[in-house]
């Protein structure tokens, strides 16, 4: 069962009326009660506020001429208190009040004017900084509210005139499906005066895809490791190829020379005396010639050339100093080189282009027995540079 109201009150009293100069309204006053028996009346009221005390009928109505002449304002809150009482029962009576503001027409609505125009041009990472001023007139701005056309976080937000809007743009801010590397975000401010006016002021940020130098260096000290690593690969196989390529050529000409001493063997032994050793018919000084032809073969069986092996410790070589060649290349210069990305791909194309030029090649891993250093002074050795670079008719 409700419970039937029997507090006198006004069910319909505005709290603000807006009006320009020369306008007017009526406006109805009603009661929770039967409104006969009752008398309206107005506390300071201005001269353009008038009352019907029976009826309760509201006139607002404001000429041009009490601005002209100073006893009015524009902009200004008037407040007026409005009561009631009943005529039989003085104890029964209420009161409100409410405002009135008269508006200049050719005064503008308050607008608000950001310290940025046009559009704003950023990258990921950067931090997007800005003032939203106003340009109150006689109508203040009480209120702002913003709105974005993409949902951002760890913004600070702007309610006032002239507070400051700050965003650090994220480094996932760009998707992986937008079909550009970049994307655009649209920042709509709502203003709202003292007249109940709006007033927008729309900022668009267009955002490229930046740099995270802190993960990008990783991946980069990361990359040039690698290829680090690989070089020194090269460089142990390169020493591990080169000291069995030199027992070959020490090999071979052991028996060249044993080749050669026996076919000189006859014009150094003479033949008589050769003959009176032996005391036989056998002259050996005959024999040498062809033990030497002998050699030849023997030779090229046991000790053959090794061509591939020699074309391979050229080859890695040559890519051992195309790797340090491609660092030296892509060295950073500080912690936020712009290049970083550009490097890191061409370190790894090189290195992808070194793996598939000696996919073949039999590369030696670290070992105990092979040391580093020994790999490194070789490679740097004078003599190994003359016997390996490029021969010129």
């Amino acid at each position: 069962m409700a419970i039937a109201d029997t507090t006198l009150c006004i069910i319909n009293v505005s709290p603000c009326f807006y009006l320009y100069p020369d306008s007017a309204i009526a406006y109805q006053l009603r009661l929770n009660r039967n409104p006969s028996g009752y008398t309206w009346y107005l506390k300071n009221n201005p001269p353009a506020v008038q009352l019907d005390s029976k009826t309760g009928m509201l006139y607002i109505k404001a000429s041009a001429t009490l601005f002209r002449q100073q006893k009015m304002f524009f902009g200004h809150r008037y407040v007026v208190s409005l009561g009631v009482q009943n005529n039989r029962d003085p104890t029964e009576w209420t009161d409100t009040s409410f405002a009135v503001i008269f508006q200049d027409p050719a005064i503008a609505r308050g607008q608000i004017i950001p310290s940025v125009a046009g559009d704003i041009f950023a990258e990921e990472g950067d931090t997007i900084r800005f003032t939203l001023g106003c340009d109150n007139g006689n109508a203040l701005v009480q209120s702002i509210k913003l709105s974005t056309s993409v949902a951002i976080g760890n913004y600070t937000s702007i309610q006032r005139c002239d507070d400051v809007f700050m965003w650090a743009i994220p480094f996932d801010f760009i998707r992986d499906r937008d079909s550009l590397d970049l994307r655009e975000l649209r920042l709509t401010f709502v203003s709202i005066d003292d007249l109940q006016k709006k007033d927008t002021a729309e900022i668009n940020i267009v955002i490229r895809q930046g740099i995270n130098y802190v993960e990008k260096n990783q991946e980069y000290r990361k990359t040039a490791e690698e290829v680090k690593k690989y070089v020194q690969s090269l460089k142990l196989t390169f020493y591990v190829l080169n000291k069995s390529l030199r027992f070959n050529k020490f090999s071979r000409a052991l028996f060249d020379v044993s080749a050669a001493l026996t076919a000189l063997a006859p014009a150094v032994i003479p033949e008589q005396q050769d003959e009176a050793k032996t005391g036989s018919g056998w002259n050996v000084s005959k024999l040498l010639p062809g033990i030497g032809l002998t050699l030849i073969p023997i030779k090229e069986s046991l000790v053959p050339v090794k061509v591939q092996e020699r074309a391979n410790a050229n080859q890695v070589r040559a890519v051992a100093k195309k790797l340090e060649f491609a660092l030296l290349q892509n060295n950073l210069i500080g912690h936020r080189d712009p290049a970083v990305l550009n490097m890191i791909c061409n370190l790894h194309e090189e290195l992808r282009q070194a793996r598939m030029q000696l996919i073949e090649v039999p590369l030696m891993e670290f070992d105990e027995d092979l040391s580093i250093e020994d790999a490194e002074s070789y490679f740097k050795n004078y003599r190994t540079h003359k016997r390996h670079r490029l021969k010129m008719d």
